[in-house]
C-alpha cells in the first residue's frame, strides 16, 4: 500500500515538474517555470519599485543620459529578436525601465523581469576608465 501511494505520488510530481518546464528564448534551454508570468512580472515591478526606493539614485545628467540610450538599444535589439523569433507575445510583459543608483562601490548592473534595468555607478565609473 505504502509503496503504490509513494509511486502515484512521484507520478504526479514528475508529471508538474515536467509540465512547468518552457524554453528560454534566446537561449532555447529549458527552464521550471513555477510562478506564472504575469505573477512573476507583477512581482518584479514591484521589487524594482522597493529598490529604488531604499537607494540613492543618481543626479548626474550625463550618466543618466548615457544608460538611457545604450538601455533602449538593449531594448530595441531585444525586441527585434523576439519579433524575429515569433515571440511577440512576450513583448506584453516589457515595460523598459532604466535606472541608475549612486553607489560607486557596487561594480554591477541586473534586469529584473519585464525589462526594469539598475546600473550602478561603480560600473558606469569603471567603464568610463576602459573607454577613456
Amino acid at each position: 500500500m505504502f509503496l503504490n501511494k509513494y509511486f502515484w505520488t512521484s507520478v504526479a510530481g514528475l508529471f508538474f515538474f515536467l509540465s512547468s518546464c518552457t524554453t528560454v528564448p534566446i537561449t532555447g534551454r529549458k527552464q521550471l517555470d513555477l510562478i506564472p508570468k504575469a505573477d512573476l512580472i507583477s512581482m518584479s515591478f514591484s521589487n524594482y519599485q522597493q529598490v529604488l526606493k531604499e537607494s540613492k539614485l543618481s543626479s548626474d545628467p550625463i550618466i543618466n543620459s548615457k544608460v538611457i540610450t545604450v538601455g533602449d538599444r538593449i531594448a530595441v535589439a531585444a525586441e527585434s529578436f523576439l519579433h524575429d523569433y515569433n515571440r511577440s507575445d512576450d513583448l506584453k510583459y516589457y515595460k523598459w525601465e532604466f535606472r541608475v543608483i549612486n553607489d560607486d562601490k557596487v561594480i554591477n548592473a541586473w534586469c529584473m523581469p519585464g525589462g526594469k534595468v539598475a546600473v550602478y555607478t561603480g560600473i558606469c565609473r569603471l567603464l568610463r576608465m576602459i573607454t577613456a
